[in-house]
């Protein structure tokens, strides 16, 4: 997943603070990107066995791994000069810098991304980054001053669109959410809410469908360990995480998903038809990119 211009602004959010890249800093200084230094992609996860007695291989169910992505950051004296920064200038971009970075090295939930907009689209970012390879300086050319080259990922195999979408879908109806990026998403639902309001009544079961690909996700309070999804409360199904909370950080209320009718379906690309009957439900989604 190459980025076709890495010379656009990006916003670099971690919990140390924000680094805007590729622009001039209020006070002065910038971090320009190197292009022919950076890149971002993502790993192929395979295994293969011979075939017995015979030629060829026995291809076996592959995977993606996290989004990784290299930055190649040059320190200068101002987006618009060719004088690198220097002195205590090039002191202090360094020390916000390695700052910004190291804060990254287990942050949080929401707590790193970085963001740009490609020509002619929507924002994208990747979410939830953290710090994978401590910022190294480079010597590339020695009229560019300092480089520092560091590696960032995230658990998602994609990149996003910044701006999260929620679809609300009311008991029994059937919404078609179309995912305009290149690549499957991990949507969240929360069962027993419409946009962005929690029912006052309890939920004691539902079924949630995607009739494109006819996968379900089935919730039974009937089921041993299981309970309702109290009145004032919702249902959280991370489909990446393969979890559901109430109201998300709270009781763990995987006892009542009925695992043999059940998986944590992805949004495809294009166009998915999904359905609830049980109760309502918030889809939270965005489109991702391959």
């Amino acid at each position: 997943m190459p980025i076709a211009d890495w010379t656009v602004p990006m916003i670099l959010t971690t919990p140390y603070g924000t680094i805007d890249l590729n622009g001039t800093l209020v006070g002065g200084g910038a971090y320009l990107l190197r292009p022919d230094g950076c890149k971002m992609g993502v790993g192929v996860r395979s295994t293969k066995d011979d075939v017995p007695q015979a030629d060829g291989s026995i291809l076996h169910h592959r995977f993606l791994t996290g989004t990784e992505m290299v930055l190649a950051i040059q320190l200068w004296a101002d987006k618009g000069d060719s004088l690198p920064a220097c002195d205590a200038q090039l002191q202090g971009l360094l020390d916000d810098l390695l700052g910004a970075m190291r804060s990254l090295l287990n942050a949080g939930d929401n707590a790193g991304r970085i963001s740009w907009t490609p020509a002619g689209q929507n924002a994208r970012m990747l979410d939830d980054i953290r710090l994978a390879g401590y910022p190294l300086e480079a010597i590339v050319d020695t009229s560019a001053g300092m480089e520092l080259t560091v590696l960032i990922d995230t658990e998602y195999p994609y990149s996003q669109d910044l701006t999260q979408t929620r679809t609300g879908i009311a008991d029994g109806a059937t919404t078609v959410i179309t995912n305009g990026g290149t690549a499957a998403y991990y949507p969240v639902f929360q069962a027993n809410r419409l946009n962005g309001v929690t029912s006052g009544s309890s939920c004691s079961g539902f079924t949630l469908q995607n009739l494109t690909t006819g996968i379900d996700f089935v919730y039974d309070s009937t089921l041993p360990g299981a309970i309702a999804i109290a009145g004032g409360s919702y249902g959280e199904i991370d489909t990446f995480r393969n979890s559901i909370f109430r109201n998300g950080n709270l009781t763990n209320l995987k006892a009542g998903v009925d695992e043999l009718a059940s998986d944590y379906f992805l949004l495809e690309t294009g166009a998915n038809s999904i359905k609830i009957v049980g109760c309502d439900v918030d889809v939270l989604w965005q489109n991702a990119w391959a």
